[in-house]
């Protein structure tokens, strides 16, 4: 994308239907504001090899976990830090 070095991950925050861009929030924000680019170029970016492992470089997808409302997992109340407690973890 014609930045500097061999690449870096960095999360997209939208996806601009009518251009088929997307917003890249780059976490080198020292040198590299956030941007709009066409998802063919960030496709073409992301299968380029790379020249130490000579594999592509790829993605990863991040998802919030699903909330497990009737699982036994859940953190009890009785253990949740009220106001005006110290801070203990008590896990």
């Amino acid at each position: 994308l014609g930045q500097a070095g061999d690449g870096h991950f960095s999360p997209l925050a939208a996806y601009h239907e009518a251009t088929d861009q997307v917003l890249v929030m780059d976490v080198a924000k020292f040198k590299y504001p956030p941007y709009w680019v066409k998802l063919s170029e960030l496709y073409t970016s992301m299968v380029e090899e790379d020249p130490k492992s000579k594999q592509v470089r790829g993605w990863f997808v991040l998802e919030a976990p699903t909330p497990k409302l009737d699982s036994e997992e859940r953190r009890p109340a009785t253990i949740v830090r009220e106001t005006g407690q110290p801070d203990i973890c008590p896990l």
